[in-house]
């Protein structure tokens, strides 16, 4: 049994580590994770691409959090300095996509 568990674990993350990582990828799991984290805390609210986190009440301490868990779910490492969900030069809050895009051009 022990084996087999070894064994699946070792295929699943080859699997990750040979995945290209896309806009559409991250923005799925960017979702799944926002839509967990929003039902753990009692917030009624729809998840959308376009959803912009901050807004809907996942403040920045959350949002580390959920960048913690999609750096688990993808198998990547974020920069310390890199915050996802804000630009700082037109200082806007981030969609989920733009969010996304965003890690996608600072990882590739």
């Amino acid at each position: 049994m022990l084996t087999c568990v070894i064994f699946s674990y070792y295929i699943r993350n080859l699997t990750i580590h040979t995945m290209k990582l896309d806009t559409k990828l991250v923005e799925g799991h960017l979702r799944v994770i926002i839509e967990e984290v929003s039902k753990g805390l009692g917030l009624d609210t729809t998840i959308t691409r376009n959803t912009r986190p901050y807004n809907e009440g996942l403040t920045s301490q959350i949002l580390i959090s959920v960048m913690t868990r999609l750096e688990v779910a993808l198998d990547i490492n974020i920069p310390d300095n890199c915050y996802i969900f804000f630009e700082k030069s037109t200082r806007k809050q981030l969609s989920i996509t733009e969010a996304a895009n965003k890690l996608v051009d600072i990882i590739d």
